[in-house]
């Protein structure tokens, strides 16, 4: 209700009033009070409510923003953090191929090695037989050159 409405209405009441008190047109001028008080009150009522939502749509906003600055630190950090991993990965995994491809030399060197050994060992333990052998030999010459000259001795002396 407008400024002039309510002027109207309070002037019609108060020369009316004065005339009768219980007109049909002061009962009007009562439930026009009474509803522009009502509209008032429920008007200021859905002014508070627009302001709680207001403030909390800021509040939210603010919350969701700072999420967002945080997140966003965090994923590059993580970022970078999957970027120095992928690095290392890379690097451990050549570390690896290398020492994977010096076992494999290794182990080749070790069989051939191996195999020398093997070789040697056979000749050493040929060499060793016909070592013992000439020895055992040797001793028996001896044995009969000692018999032969102690004999020829004993020839000689008689």
């Amino acid at each position: 209700m407008t400024a002039t409405m309510r002027h109207m209405a309070l002037f019609l009441a108060l020369a009316l009033g004065a005339a009768a008190t219980a007109s049909p047109i002061s009962k009007v001028l009562e439930l026009l009070g009474g509803m522009e008080e009502k509209t008032k009150k429920q008007g200021k009522e859905a002014d508070d409510a627009f302001k709680e939502a207001d403030d909390f749509c800021h509040r939210r906003s603010d919350d969701l923003s700072y999420a967002i600055k945080t997140n966003t630190g965090k994923k590059e950090d993580l970022e970078a953090s999957i970027e120095k991993s992928a690095t290392k990965i890379s690097a451990i995994a050549s570390t690896l191929q290398e020492t994977s491809q010096g076992i494999e030399a290794n182990e080749a060197e070790l069989t051939k090695a191996t195999e020398v050994r093997d070789k040697e060992k056979e000749d050493f333990a040929a060499s060793e037989k016909d070592l013992l052998d000439t020895m055992d030999s040797l001793k028996r010459a001896v044995s009969v050159l000692s018999k032969q000259s102690t004999e020829k001795k004993d020839e000689d002396k008689a």
